[in-house]
């Protein structure tokens, strides 16, 4: 990620306010997340150290490099591998925050629209001797992701696991076989209506990039600043990527990238795509074709280019005829000599 990326994604802290549902767990605190969304894990020390230690592992706990004077851990491109026990000490060896961190495979996410009628997952009960019931715990509805249009809003449901007389947990951290968690996060889509403000929708920082295409080929626009947690949308010149749209079996336009939310979008056309966080416009992206457009010449063009072409074979012919006759004039002289 460019340098200057990276201090825009950990300076504006509107940006970084994203939620998590949480699960009580003792003194620790119990989190789930979505890969490979960005995620913020707080640290009230400043002068922080993070160690990690992985799900299910005795390896040894890894010592985390902090950059940031706020101490807390930004983590920009999340993993299941990620799972795992994340410590923050002070500079006196304290411990001031411990997280067991579920992150929940981006790649399983079932998605569900209202207008399509399509339902959310069912309870499901797995084990044998103990048994689990994994569920989804939903969290809110976000806002409208467009205005003076018809849009759409989402909620983001977590994979969780309870049984009797315990807490509930987020799947990852339950005792289930990886044949019993099948189940992954969810999310759901429903169509929304706001009004504008008086203002229209906001901008703020917009960050361009230029993109080429090749023939037959694809690429991903990502919008700064937007993860699966924020409402997001693009729009182009004659169009305005939905996920309705998506879920149609006629679509061929770009494609929204699941695991983010949209955050990304495949694009195979040229054209200026935007991007909108909240509805203000972060980002702006032009792509474009890089293959030599063949030039068309006009009728007049191809009878110069012809006469060009049979003026050359004419001389190279008066040419060759000249040679033909000195050579012969050559051989005649040296017969008489």
């Amino acid at each position: 990620m460019p340098s200057i990326l990276l201090y825009l994604y950990l300076s504006l802290p509107g940006f970084w306010a994203l939620d998590s549902l949480s699960c009580p767990s003792g003194s620790h605190s119990c989190l789930a997340f979505i890969t490979p969304n960005p995620t913020t894990l707080s640290c009230p020390a400043k002068d922080s150290t993070w160690f990690f230690q992985p799900l299910f592992h005795s390896f040894p706990r890894k010592k985390l490099v902090i950059p940031e004077a706020s101490g807390d851990l930004h983590l920009l491109h999340t993993s299941t591998e990620r799972s795992g026990t994340y410590i923050c000490q002070d500079e006196a060896g304290n411990t001031r925050a411990v997280y067991n961190v579920d992150f929940q495979d981006g790649a399983k996410l079932y998605l569900s629209h209202s207008e399509l009628e399509q339902q959310p997952l069912k309870n499901q009960t797995v084990g044998n001797s103990s048994q689990w019931t994994l569920f989804t715990q939903w969290g809110p509805w976000q806002a409208c992701d467009r205005c003076g249009i018809q849009g759409e809003r989402k909620r983001v449901g977590l994979c969780y696991a309870r049984r009797l007389e315990q807490p509930e947990l987020p799947c990852g951290l339950a005792d289930l076989s990886p044949q019993e968690l099948q189940r992954g996060p969810e999310l759901q889509i429903e169509s929304c209506f706001v009004p504008c403000g008086p203002n229209g929708p906001e901008s703020t920082v917009v960050l361009y990039g230029t993109y080429n295409l090749e023939d037959n080929s694809t690429v991903w626009l990502s919008c700064p600043f937007a993860t699966i947690y924020r409402p997001v949308s693009w729009e182009a010149k004659d169009i305005s990527p939905t996920w309705l749209q998506q879920l149609s079996p006629n679509n061929s336009g770009p494609i929204l990238d699941l695991p983010s939310g949209g955050s990304r979008l495949r694009v195979t056309t040229s054209g200026t795509y935007r991007c909108y966080v909240s509805r203000k416009l972060v980002g702006r992206f032009d792509a474009a074709w890089t293959h030599n457009t063949p030039v068309a010449h006009s009728r007049s063009e191809l009878i110069r280019i012809y006469s060009v072409i049979e003026a050359v074979m004419v001389m190279a012919v008066l040419l060759l005829i000249l040679l033909s006759f000195i050579q012969m004039c050559r051989t005649k002289l040296s017969s008489n000599v």
